[in-house]
């Protein structure tokens, strides 16, 4: 049973779009930084605190992965997708893994205004 994740988030860094070398299928690979805020206990009173944001490895195929592509650093974005992980030899001959979403679904994320 795959691992199904919904987040919000905002684009590292401009996504990577290439095509398969046998089929010129899209994908595009990308990484979205998400950010936990708290309430801390301060002199002046509660505020908000940014902690460590998690960084989430991306993959779309296909219209998802033009999509993506088509976006850019400090984009926000919503995604729903599910978990896999990827493994590679690493050039020290080291076996290496990480767990990528595959993206199901993307939405570019629209902020209300506040009117004055």
């Amino acid at each position: 049973m795959p691992i199904i994740v919904c987040f919000e988030g905002r684009l590292a860094a401009d996504p990577e779009l290439t095509h398969t070398p046998n089929t010129g299928t899209s994908v595009c690979e990308a990484v979205v930084l998400v950010n936990h805020r708290t309430k801390q206990e301060t002199d002046i009173g509660e505020q908000w605190v940014d902690g460590e944001p998690t960084r989430y490895y991306l993959k779309a195929w296909r219209r998802r992965g033009e999509a993506l592509g088509s976006m850019s650093k400090g984009s926000s974005v919503v995604v729903v997708g599910h978990v896999e992980t990827e493994s590679w030899t690493d050039g020290d001959g080291k076996r290496r893994w990480r767990d990528t979403v595959v993206v199901d679904h993307l939405g570019e994320t629209v902020k209300a205004a506040v009117a004055a």
